[in-house]
Formats: structure tokens, C-alpha cells, sequence
């Protein structure tokens, strides 16, 4: 989920040389445009399908050939029914880790960063076609599949870094690894980081881990709140239930 501790995250993992988090993933895209050549016109009068999935599976591994690790974990929209499909097509050997923080939290938080409290612009996070709307599609989707997977949270993630990173790396059977949470890095792959423009959405603390305390309340539009109420709560309970199973 976006302003869920991605970048966090990210930083703390790749601290090692065995395992690599992806900035915001470009490969599902790469995947889609690739599958969706056979509605053109060239496929259809020659419809290699194995062929084309062959392509799509060898362009997703060769994207990360440059990583040099064991494990890559793909910060992209996976979970997506249609992405998904993809992945089982392609027959990719998968687990994923949802990392959860309330909606209503992630949303104040892109509100707080981008400066922007309009109700068009909570509507449109909030739709399936940009981040969080998209993200909790997603979510949902994969907790109601037979995917493996494992869910940690944001306030854990920030209350106890070691402890979650352990539950991560026991999940993909990984060695596990002591970080430092003294002297964090900025999210970096392969010395390539974020160019964000105007708002520094990947910039975090350097020097201690800790979670920026406000009333979600005071910076949602209230019409937003009641709207989306539903949603929050929907998919608060969903991850509980899967959690407590």
C-alpha cells in the first residue's frame, strides 16, 4: 500500500546482497504489453501463443538480471486478478508480502505530502485505477486466492523493524539478516534512486525508525470519511480475519 513503509522497508532489506526490493515496478506492465500483443492483428493471422508467453516470462526474468541476488521482491500490483492471471499463465513461482496500514492513514498520508486536501483528489487515490484504490484491489484480492502469502503491518514494521524483517525473510526461506537501525540508507538499487520532483515521496529518516503521529480525521474531508468508511473497514477486517488464521 503507498505511504505504508515501502521505502522503509525497502531500505532496511536491501542492506543485504541475497535479497533486493524493487522501486515502484515497471515489470507488470512490461508483462501486460507484452500478453496483450495477441489482440493485435500480425498475432491473430499467426496466433503463437506459447511464443508469446515465452517472451513475456523471459523479459520478466532478465529485467532483474542485474540484481545479482536470490530473491527479488517486486513492488508492483501483482494481486490484481488480471496481473495475477499473468503470473499463473506464465507459471512464475510466487510469494507475496502485503504490507498493510489502514486506509484511511495511507490516504491522509498522500494528502499530507502532496499538500492537497480536495475530495476529487481522494476520490481519485481512492479509485481502482490509481495507487490505493489499486492496492487494496489487490489485497483483497490475494488473501481471497490460494496465493501464499504473509502480512505485516506498518506499525509493526516501525515498532519492531528486526522482528518484521524476520517474519519476511523466515516466509521466502531466506537466512535471516541483523539490519542497521542506526544508520539507514535512502532507497537504492544497483546506485539508482528515486528522481521525484515536488514532492519527496521516497525520502525517509536516516537516523531512527518512528511513526509520524496525526488525526487522520483532521486532514480527510469528512464527506471522503463517510464515503470510504466502508472500504477502510472492509479490508481492515479482511486482513484481521487473515491474520488470525
Amino acid at each position: 500500500m503507498p505511504r505504508a513503509g515501502n521505502t522503509l522497508l525497502g531500505s532496511l532489506i536491501n542492506q543485504t546482497n541475497f535479497i533486493k526490493v524493487t522501486p515502484n515496478s515497471i515489470a507488470v506492465e512490461m508483462v501486460h504489453r507484452i500478453l496483450c500483443m495477441d489482440q493485435t492483428d500480425i498475432y491473430k493471422n499467426f496466433p503463437d501463443k506459447q511464443g508469446l508467453l515465452d517472451a513475456a516470462k523471459n523479459a520478466l526474468y532478465s529485467y532483474y538480471d542485474h540484481y545479482h541476488c536470490s530473491y527479488v521482491l517486486d513492488r508492483g500490483d501483482w494481486g490484481k486478478p488480471g496481473n495475477l492471471q499473468y503470473l499463473k499463465d506464465l507459471n512464475i513461482p510466487r510469494k507475496f508480502v502485503i504490507l498493510y496500514r489502514p486506509v484511511f492513514e495511507c490516504l491522509a498520508s498522500t494528502l499530507k505530502a502532496m499538500n492537497q486536501f480536495d475530495e476529487k483528489l481522494c476520490d481519485d487515490l481512492m479509485s481502482k485505477t490509481l495507487n490505493l484504490g489499486n492496492c487494496i484491489w489487490s489485497i483483497e484480492n490475494i488473501i481471497k486466492s490460494n496465493e501464499a502469502y504473509v502480512i505485516v503491518t506498518y506499525d509493526q514494521l516501525v515498532n519492531n523493524p528486526q522482528e518484521t524483517i524476520n517474519t519476511i525473510f523466515d516466509f521466502i526461506e531466506a537466512p535471516r539478516y541483523n539490519i542497521n537501525l542506526e544508520n539507514i540508507d535512502q532507497f537504492a538499487v544497483n546506485n539508482l534512486s528515486y528522481f521525484d520532483d515536488d514532492v519527496p515521496w521516497h525520502t525517509i529518516r536516516t537516523n531512527k525508525i518512528e511513526k509520524n503521529q496525526y488525526d487522520y480525521m483532521s486532514i480527510i474531508p469528512t464527506d471522503i470519511i463517510e464515503k470510504y468508511q466502508n472500504v477502510h473497514d472492509s479490508l481492515a477486517n479482511c486482513v484481521k480475519k487473515a491474520m488470525n488464521n
